[in-house]
């Protein structure tokens, strides 16, 4: 069974949400750890917002939700640039490319160190 393919689908683009349900399958700490940070930053930044304005809890697990989102788009635009010709149209070519580029493997310690400003 290719992973991703709920319906035993083989072939095919990998699309963004399939990269985010693949990244959270097989490297589940990078989400936990981006969002722990992501949501601190977010935090800080409401507090400093006049109290009328100040996001309540739920609008700024959203915008972290939105942050992730934008990461999981930048991967996947930098990845669909590093499979080559053809095989950019076949998700087995994805993952491959993924676990023999160790893409994870990187993606998790440049998590770790992400700073916001």
């Amino acid at each position: 069974m290719v992973y991703g393919r709920k319906q035993g689908i083989i072939g095919g683009i990998m699309n963004p949400k399939e990269l985010k349900e693949y990244i959270d399958e097989k490297a589940p700490n990078a989400y936990e750890t981006f969002f722990a940070s992501a949501k601190e930053y977010q935090n800080e930044k409401n507090q400093k917002r006049q109290p009328a304005k100040r996001w309540n809890e739920r609008k700024v697990d959203r915008s972290v939700e939105k942050m992730w989102d934008g990461v999981i788009s930048t991967i996947h635009n930098s990845l669909s640039l590093n499979i080559k010709g053809e095989d950019r149209k076949s998700y087995e070519a994805w993952v491959e490319f993924i676990e023999k580029s160790e893409f994870l493997v990187s993606f998790e310690e440049q998590i770790a160190e992400i700073e916001f400003e």
